[in-house]
């Protein structure tokens, strides 16, 4: 790898490492060369290399794919919404000109469906409130990517066992 792809590769990591992200994608230009890099947490894709000069038309087709992204396929877990009170940069005109904000607190974990500490299917839609910063995140590229947060569940969060002014934790992986 070269040091700028280096340097590349630190800016995915330290996007990874937010604990709210999937994936992260990047381009590299080089001279008139163009490459397109995806990370996520098994490893780096790298695209072949194309001239943008000879192939303007897919560096505009790659532009216009990031431009268009929602925050689920610009790499963020779709499970993690802002509340309704708060205007989603996912359903905001020009998404890609947004800072997603570092403080998610009183954000929405939505789960379809879950498994409970017995190991039994909770099925419905599972709604948790998260109260407080991240507590853990995994660093690095590669890896299983954990990350912990606190949270309440609604009192009509599905859970019937919950008391919604516990306390809980939420992994994930």
């Amino acid at each position: 790898m070269t040091a700028d792809e280096i340097q590349a590769a630190n800016y995915a990591s330290e996007c990874l490492g937010d604990g709210r992200r999937r994936y992260v994608m990047s381009f590299m230009i080089t001279d008139l060369k163009v490459s397109l890099w995806y990370y996520d947490r098994i490893g780096v894709i790298k695209s072949e290399e194309f001239d943008l000069v000879e192939n303007p038309r897919l560096f505009i087709l790659a532009i216009a794919a990031v431009t268009t992204c929602d925050m689920k396929h610009f790499g963020f877990e779709p499970m993690i919404r802002p509340t309704s009170t708060i205007a989603s940069p996912m359903r905001l005109e020009h998404p890609i000109r947004l800072k997603p904000p570092r403080d998610i607190r009183g954000w929405e974990i939505h789960i379809d469906e879950g498994i409970d500490s017995e190991g039994q299917s909770v099925p419905g839609v599972v709604r948790l409130k998260i109260i407080g910063s991240l507590i853990y995140v995994q660093a690095g590229i590669v890896g299983r990517g954990t990350s912990v947060l606190p949270v309440s569940a609604f009192a009509d969060s599905g859970l019937a066992d919950v008391d919604h002014l516990q306390k809980l934790v939420i992994r994930f992986s």
